[in-house]
């Protein structure tokens, strides 16, 4: 039987305080993708974290959680402090508080139309800023010039052009077309990205600069247009734009066409800012208006090649099928090595498995992309699909290429217990083969650094898989080794737990002797495992399952 149709009988409360335990116990990241098991459930996931808010956004275990959720969500979280009266010295949520109830006033909406509006404004903002924006309490004296921007601005988001004219039109007013809110951008942009026609229109003829480039930044930090300095999450518009950039990341090809009018037209010489522009249409998947653009150069997408390099690797990375198409009949090698960031140059397979994109992996292997081994320092896609959990694509992929052995440990130190739990019953003899590790004093089976490695990454789940496999470090190594070697010291619920199951043997003598780290400052020297702190309170916040 579902499950999900089970937990449904349960009283309200007794749900509530469920799905509540669920959250904290495998965090925010993970419970929102748990959100599609059915109606109710997604609504309780959302009130846990949203309303209830049982783990900070910005816990000090995952603080990249913030830029990573979904900007409707995050919205959401914001929206319920700036009502609750919570998080006050964040400028998210005075500026969310502010804007709503200035615009409350001017539009006198419904209950319903406030809750909607309300929601739109705050999502403008964390979809502008998915790093957050409390740099700005350091760098912006927030004044009355730059409250009326930010009113106008929310008025733009929503579309409401009457409210916008009498903002711009009313006598002494304080916004101003051209004006930048750091919290909100340019006006003109703000439109386009929000595809606003008619008030683009309306700005472009009251003056607004079509040319503008939004934080003036763009031309004077040293960077230069490709996506290696994008992140992979961040939208296009957070970063510094024109108002042509903006509408190509939101598809609006009708703003488009009015901004490649000859009177607002870039600058010919803003070749650059064109290839921005045509970036930002890739990594939101709009074909048509990438073609448009690369036909305004008079030349094919073959004469720029870097280009075409980093639209491949945009198209990959935001699962843009018919873009990665025009990359490859464009001539790019479907095994080209694409810049990651921060580390070595890897392969699109290798970022759609690491990505587990089902529908990409299966599109790069249909147009025969090579699944390794490659003589990299990096892992292949098949490792990479293993480190992050992705069984489904891991599967596809070992129909094409026999299994060589050395996922069990790749999987194990992505801490994905329940990809442990499947190698381990697919290829059994992974821990017992001949393979030899260096160790202790001398070379022991591999089985035996497997069980290291868990230890290291502590997860009693994985660990307790391969204790019931059996494998045991008694005899190869003593408890301080273990100890030393895995960093447990801010850990001691992990020893206590090695203890119990009968892994290590510990002298009480010796375990009293250890100057143990208190638990409440486990996380200040605690290992990052798939970008989480891990702690005994976080430890199954790592791992896709």
């Amino acid at each position: 039987m579902d499950p999900g149709m089970e937990i449904n009988k349960f009283p309200a409360l007794v749900f509530a305080s469920v799905i509540e335990y669920l959250v904290l116990t495998v965090g925010i990241y993970k419970a929102v993708r748990l959100r599609l098991v059915n109606r109710r459930f997604n609504s309780e996931i959302l009130f846990a974290i949203c309303i209830k808010q049982v783990i900070d956004i910005d816990d000090p275990a995952t603080p990249w959680v913030s830029s990573m959720i979904d900007p409707s969500i995050k919205a959401r979280i914001f929206l319920h402090r700036s009502r609750s009266g919570k998080g006050k010295q964040d400028s998210y949520v005075t500026t969310i508080t502010s804007v709503n109830k200035a615009i409350d006033l001017l539009t006198q909406q419904t209950e319903e139309g406030r809750n909607e509006q309300h929601q739109i404004i705050a999502e403008a903002i964390c979809a502008m800023h998915p790093y957050g924006i409390k740099i700005w309490h350091r760098t912006i004296n927030i004044n009355t010039h730059i409250e009326a921007q930010n009113i106008l601005s929310g008025a733009i988001v929503l579309g409401n052009l009457p409210l916008v004219k009498s903002l711009l039109e009313a006598p002494n007013a304080s916004a101003q077309v051209n004006f930048e809110t750091p919290y909100f951008g340019r006006p003109l942009q703000l439109a386009a990205v929000w595809g606003h026609l008619h008030i683009v229109r309306y700005l472009i003829d009251r003056g607004a600069n079509p040319r503008a480039i939004s934080y003036d930044s763009e031309d004077n930090d040293g960077r230069n247009w490709d996506a290696r300095n994008w992140d992979a999450h961040m939208p296009a518009f957070a970063l510094p734009v024109v108002a042509l950039r903006a509408a190509a990341l939101g598809g609006h090809e009708d703003i488009v066409n009015l901004l490649l009018e000859p009177e607002h037209r870039l600058s010919t010489t803003s070749k650059e800012e064109y290839f921005r522009a045509i970036m930002a249409a890739a990594r939101g998947g709009h074909l048509n208006i990438c073609q448009l653009l690369i036909a305004l150069t008079g030349k094919t997408l073959r004469y720029f090649p870097r280009l075409r390099d980093e639209i491949f690797g945009e198209a990959i990375v935001h699962g843009r099928e018919e873009v990665a198409q025009m990359a490859l009949d464009s001539g790019i090698d479907i095994n080209a090595k694409l810049w990651r960031g921060g580390g070595e140059d890897v392969s699109a397979l290798y970022i759609a498995a690491s990505r587990g994109d089902i529908r990409m992996v299966r599109f790069l292997l249909d147009r025969r992309a090579s699944i390794g081994p490659y003589m990299t320092l990096t892992l292949n896609p098949i490792e990479s699909a293993t480190y992050s959990g992705h069984q489904e694509v891991l599967e596809i992929l070992l129909e094409r290429r026999a299994y060589d052995g050395g996922l069990l440990e790749v999987a194990i130190k992505g801490g994905q217990a329940r990809l442990v739990k499947w190698l381990l019953g697919k290829y059994p003899s992974e821990i017992t083969g001949s393979n030899q590790y260096p160790l202790g004093n001398g070379l022991n089976p591999v089985g035996t650094s497997m069980l290291l490695s868990a230890i290291t990454v502590r997860n009693p789940d994985i660990i307790t898989l391969l204790v019931n496999a059996g494998l045991s470090l008694k005899e190869i190594c003593d408890a301080e080794f273990v100890i030393h070697t895995a960093g447990l010291l801010p850990s001691r619920w992990i020893v206590d737990f090695l203890v119990s199951l009968g892994v290590i043997d510990l002298d009480p003598k010796d375990y009293e002797s250890y100057q143990w780290t208190p638990e409440e400052d486990e996380l200040l020297y605690s290992e990052e495992i798939g970008r989480v702190k891990v702690s005994r309170r976080t430890w199954q916040w790592v791992g896709k399952h």
